[in-house]
């Protein structure tokens, strides 16, 4: 029976998993107007939380309910259980999502083709470059 229960309890975070998938255009678009400070806080705080959130619940929920039959758990426990790891997934998800909003640009670059050189502006130059297959060197040779 324990089985079975956490079988069906996974089955419904994986499910409510891929309902949230649908909302994250509008998380997205609702938090890119944070700042990215707030942004990356929070972000961490939902993926922290949601850990500590879930085992302080395990642990709350084995010292209430007791111990329990070997045959699985009792209903009351196993629905707590299962919104716990919804509630985990809900938090997830959202921290999740507020991370991949700091990866995107936030502004387009108006300075051409050159702005992402990264030794642009630089005394330091790579020694050689890898194209097709082989290195070519860029050192001029001093021997001539």
């Amino acid at each position: 029976m324990f089985w079975l229960q956490g079988a069906v309890s996974f089955l419904i975070w994986i499910l409510y998993g891929i309902g949230l998938r649908r909302r994250t255009e509008r998380t997205v678009a609702r938090v890119e107007s944070w700042s990215r400070n707030t942004r990356a806080a929070v972000g961490a705080a939902c993926l922290i939380l949601s850990g500590v959130l879930l085992l302080a619940g395990l642990a709350a929920l084995r010292t209430l309910a007791g111990p329990q039959p070997s045959d699985g758990l009792e209903t009351v426990p196993w629905i707590a259980v299962t919104l716990l790891g919804i509630a985990f997934v809900e938090l997830q998800v959202l921290g999740a999502t507020i991370m991949v909003s700091l990866a995107k640009p936030t502004s387009v670059s108006k300075r051409g083709p050159g702005a992402s050189n990264p030794w642009r502006g630089s005394r330091w130059r790579p020694i050689a470059t890898y194209r097709e297959g082989h290195w070519i060197s860029k050192r001029k040779d001093r021997r001539r």
